[in-house]
């Protein structure tokens, strides 16, 4: 799982990622540091977690080309 960690407003209007971690362990073992880093700077600590097989879902349009070229295929050969 990956932890993306950002600085945010307290209003919640602003964020900054600050840092990413691919390890779960890694971030509690510094979350307190940066916990005490966003405070002193008046921001609040928040973060993101991200199944690793979540960034495999997104398609790019050279992947999308290649699906619908292969659907073609698939559509041509069923006609036989």
């Amino acid at each position: 799982m990956i932890v993306k960690v950002y600085f945010e407003t307290i209003k919640g209007s602003y964020a900054e990622e600050i840092a990413t971690f691919n390890d779960e362990e890694y971030f509690d073992a510094c979350y307190p540091i940066l916990e005490k880093i966003a405070e002193k700077h008046g921001y609040i600590l928040t973060e993101s977690l991200i199944e690793e097989n979540e960034d495999e879902d997104i398609l790019s349009e050279g992947d999308f080309s290649q699906l619908e070229e292969q659907k073609y295929h698939v559509e041509e050969n069923e006609d036989d």
